[in-house]
């Protein structure tokens, strides 16, 4: 019998009753399980989102306190023996430090001090009892703990299983809810998918040229367009694949749309390659471009430096050349005054 998603969420609910959190976990994936609509659960891996030994690490019920309650009672038991024979070696010290008979010490314990102790053979019975039931606490210790462990890996495959059980049945309620497909609504999806494959190969067809003049005049307006293009053509293509079941029949009716595809994806290898091979151009222009560029500044910075250098030279020939004229100027000033002078004849020497 089919079971459906409520009575796994039932079972998924009287199996992590408890307040720890991996159980309310359980318990609100079953009360999503109660939901009419699951799509958002289709699909999903349950049992990496909710994973058995992380979510039920324990068991519920006393199984576990029982374990818990044997094993303490071991451990402290165990030290009994050791506290009630030292207890005992002391009151038969104390006693035998008042014994006034012949005896032996081990003899006397035995014989009580004189009635002032417990014998010697009491005490070994019940330090003998004592280890018995030590040795039967672990026992039964390990025997729970067995038990216990069976149950809590018991448990986590039940959880396992009813998380496995969920996911098939989310993914038979969506294929339950597909809208049926006739052959003539075949035909026209493989007529839509024929017509959108050469929309795409039209649009990667003028991918590059568009890239190119984007690039080179408006990025903005030309590539935008061009990728709105492209994303319509696919996102019809994913519309209508969407629609199509996997049957033997779906197989036969498209296999001549299949061939048709087959060469139309070979072409849309080829004209991606194209687009690739643009935008490697455009880039490796764009480099040469920059290192040219870049050339060309170092090389008008240096010749800006020599310019600099030799006005900077032509400058001080100035300053030189100003200072000579003066000089000159001086030299002759003085030479026309001693030729002003009085000659040796009495008259003006010219």
């Amino acid at each position: 019998m089919t079971r459906t998603l409520l009575q796994v969420s039932a079972d998924l609910t009287q199996l992590a009753p408890g307040s720890s959190p991996g159980e309310r976990a359980v318990r609100h994936l079953a009360t999503l399980l109660k939901r009419a609509d699951c799509s958002d659960l289709v699909g999903m891996d349950l049992a990496a989102v909710y994973p058995p030994p992380v979510v039920l690490p324990e068991h519920t019920g006393t199984l576990r306190h029982v374990v818990s309650v044997l094993e303490l009672a071991r451990d402290v038991l165990i030290f009994v023996p050791v506290i009630y024979t030292w207890w005992k070696l002391a009151q038969a010290l104390q006693a035998y430090r008042r014994y006034d008979g012949t005896e032996n010490f081990l003899l006397a314990w035995q014989q009580g001090f004189g009635e002032r102790t417990d014998p010697l053979s009491g005490s070994a019975v019940v330090v003998a009892t004592v280890v018995l039931a030590v040795i039967l606490l672990t026992v039964a210790a390990h025997v729970a703990r067995g038990r216990y462990e069976a149950a809590v890996q018991d448990r986590q495959q039940r959880l396992a299983a009813l998380l496995a059980e969920a996911r098939m049945l989310l993914a038979r309620s969506l294929l339950a809810g597909a809208p049926d497909v006739s052959r003539v609504d075949l035909a026209a999806i493989g007529a839509s998918i024929t017509t959108s494959a050469q929309a795409l190969q039209t649009a990667l067809r003028r991918t590059s040229a568009d890239i190119t003049a984007a690039v080179n005049t408006s990025p903005g307006s030309k590539l935008r367009e061009m990728f709105e293009q492209w994303t319509a053509a696919a996102n019809e293509l994913r519309t209508l694949g969407t629609r199509l079941q996997s049957t033997q029949e779906v197989v036969k009716e498209l296999r001549s749309t299949q061939k048709a595809l087959s060469g139309m994806a070979q072409n849309i290898g080829t004209e991606t390659s194209r687009l690739l091979a643009a935008l490697e151009t455009e880039r490796t222009l764009s480099r040469q471009e920059a290192h040219t560029h870049h050339k060309l500044a170092a090389e008008v910075g240096k010749s800006t430096e020599l310019l600099g250098e030799s006005l900077k030279g032509l400058n001080e020939r100035a300053a030189q050349f100003n200072e000579l004229i003066l000089r000159l100027a001086f030299i002759v000033e003085r030479i026309d005054t001693e030729d002003i002078e009085v000659s040796p004849t009495g008259g003006p020497h010219l």
